[in-house]
């Protein structure tokens, strides 16, 4: 039984279980179906938890505790001849992520 699953992104996080098993990969997906298989406790944005918080498959139980702020990045080489599909991605992306309302924001 998994005790503990944290963070988001595809790096190296651990948790233990019956087996001893700690440090194996743990994606944000495979935190959010431990959660949901009921073997664990996760620590997940409210993007990616939402629906099935809202369902109640999940539920909150430190309400009051934000986890660590997360930032959306956009990386390209130079903003000297940035093409133009490029900027009109950036701007897409500015407009839309300002208008997503974060449960609990």
């Amino acid at each position: 039984m998994a005790q503990a699953c944290t963070g988001t992104g595809l790096s190296q996080h651990c948790f233990s279980n019956a087996a001893g098993v700690q440090c194996n990969p743990c994606t944000a997906s495979v935190c959010r179906e431990v959660a949901l298989a009921h073997q664990g406790i996760v620590l997940q944005p409210d993007f990616l938890v939402s629906d099935a918080l809202a369902s109640g498959q999940l539920v909150p139980l430190l309400p009051d505790f934000d986890g660590e702020e997360i930032g959306v990045y956009v990386v390209y080489p130079s903003r000297q001849h940035l093409s133009v599909k490029v900027r009109v991605l950036v701007d897409f992306l500015v407009a839309a992520l300002a208008e997503v309302r974060w449960a609990g924001a």
